[in-house]
């Protein structure tokens, strides 16, 4: 059983959203942009990674709860009419150092259509704040976007940002 919580209330979603952020990689990029999001793994908008101290100390003080002491980055990811991922593991080969991966929704379900997201089979309820933590090397994905725009933060946690590593799986 996956657990979920809403651990984040829309102001302070709204206030993840509008930190100062790096565009990853930088819009100009058009060969990066188009070799890898639009290809049969994902499809996305544009990914934005946090660095701010502050707003990094205030999600680890939320999610502390579930076991992670610290927070390294976040990205805010959006995803618009016919963004996706396919089924994937956060960690391996390419991310060795990868144990947790952690979601919060930061888009009202209202905002967007489809889009389903499953971890290891669990729908992701779409309830803007809604928390998840769970172990990199399971299967998840998200479903084709049909319409509106879905944003979620995400950060993948070591073992030196876990107090125990405790998840919600």
């Amino acid at each position: 059983m996956i657990d979920q919580k809403v651990l984040f209330t829309a102001e302070e979603c709204e206030w993840l959203k509008s930190a100062q952020s790096t565009i990853y990689p930088p819009v100009e990029d058009t060969k990066w942009w188009e070799s890898h999001s639009i290809n049969y793994r994902f499809k996305n908008i544009q990914e934005r990674e946090v660095f701010e101290q502050s707003r990094l100390d205030f999600v680890a003080s939320r999610v502390k709860q579930l076991g992670v002491k610290s927070v390294p980055t976040y990205k805010i990811i959006h995803y618009g009419k016919g963004g996706f991922f396919a089924p994937h593991i956060d960690s391996g080969r390419n991310h060795p150092i990868r144990r947790k991966t952690l979601l919060v929704q930061l888009s009202s379900k209202e905002d967007y259509s489809g889009g389903d997201m499953y971890v290891k089979g669990v729908l992701f309820e779409k309830t803007i704040g809604n928390t998840i933590l769970f172990d990199s090397s399971l299967t998840h994905e998200l479903k084709l976007i049909e319409g509106g725009n879905r944003l979620v933060m995400v950060t993948w946690l070591s073992i030196y940002n876990l107090e125990n590593p405790k998840t919600l799986l």
